[in-house]
Parts: structure tokens; sequence; C-alpha cells
């Protein structure tokens, strides 16, 4: 059976499920086999998660050491100012770390 919906559809979708609650940022290096689509194309798709779920709902994540040895490789350091660069100033403690405080120790004030 073919896939009929498009990937960014399919991310939007998943906004809208009550057990889904955030969307972690990570892993794309490590599922990227060309270092110049992936150049292409991961800012658009950290913007999209982004624009699709919000900074309250999205964490920074890391898959690290897997994505510097799988994939295309590369640095943590360099997914991180990655994902800071997208998300903005304004936004970067929520998804750096005050989302993750929500979500995974109960920290409700942490909004």
């Amino acid at each position: 059976m073919a896939c009929r919906t498009s990937p960014a559809e399919g991310l939007r979708r998943l906004t809208g499920l009550i057990d889904t609650h955030v969307v972690k940022l990570s892993g794309l290096t490590a599922e990227s086999a060309d270092r110049e689509a992936f150049d292409r194309h991961a800012d658009d798709f950290i913007a999209h998660a982004l624009d699709a779920f919000g900074a309250d709902r999205c964490i920074l994540g890391s898959d690290w050491p897997v994505s510097a040895r799988s994939g295309i490789g590369g640095r943590f350091a360099d997914w991180v100012d990655r994902v800071r660069r997208l998300v903005g100033e304004a936004a970067w403690p929520l998804v750096a770390a005050t989302t993750a405080r929500r979500v995974y120790l109960g920290e409700e004030d942490a909004r």
C-alpha cells in the first residue's frame, strides 16, 4: 500500500492526537545518507515541527553517539546550533530545557 500522506501532513496530524505531547528534535543526521540533501532539507523539517507543535511541545534531543557514527555523522554541538538558530532566542529556553522538565519531571510551572 502506497503512502498517501506527505511527511509534513503526517507530522501535522500527530499534533492532534491525545497521547502525542511533544516532538523530540533529534536523529536526523543518523537517518540521512546524503549531506547535501540534509543541508537542503533539515532546516525545513525542524521549522515544520516547530510550527506544527509549537516550541512548548518540542524538545531538543540527542541520539549521540549514534548520530556521530551513522548516516552523515556530525557533532552534537552543530545540531544544537542548528536547532537554536531555527527556534530563536526567545523560545530557546522552552526547547532546550523547560519543555523537557515539564514532560519528564512533571514540573507544571515550568511553562
